[in-house]
């Protein structure tokens, strides 16, 4: 036979163990492959949704402050500010300062009027 001409076997060969077995030690690789790779999907679509939903929970957030009409290095230089000042020496007294100033916007916003 001529080493470019195409037999009559099945390619890639069957790679079963025996005739009674349920498959062959390749196809269960490919299966479990397989599913390992759905779960990765899964995984990576959960963690997109996760940071979409954090990103639009912040720009909710930037809007109920009242920054939404500023422009975006204003915006930007008033977190960094704010970064600094909670990272500063008198990070707890910042930090209780705008924990407060927050509680009370969540209140006013949420009660009936």
């Amino acid at each position: 036979m001529n080493c470019f001409q195409r037999s009559s076997r099945p390619w890639p060969p069957s790679f079963n163990l025996a005739p009674g077995a349920k498959g062959s030690l390749l196809q269960r690789v490919r299966a479990r492959l397989a599913r390992a790779e759905r779960e990765f999907s899964r995984m990576q679509t959960d963690a997109r949704k996760q940071d979409t939903r954090r990103k639009i929970e912040l720009g909710g957030l930037v809007i109920k402050s009242g920054l939404g009409q500023e422009p975006n290095a204003v915006m930007l230089g008033a977190m960094t500010l704010a970064a600094r000042a909670l990272a500063g020496p008198h990070s707890a007294a910042v930090r209780a300062r705008f924990q407060s100033a927050g509680d009370s916007l969540f209140k006013d916003i949420h009660e009936p009027k």
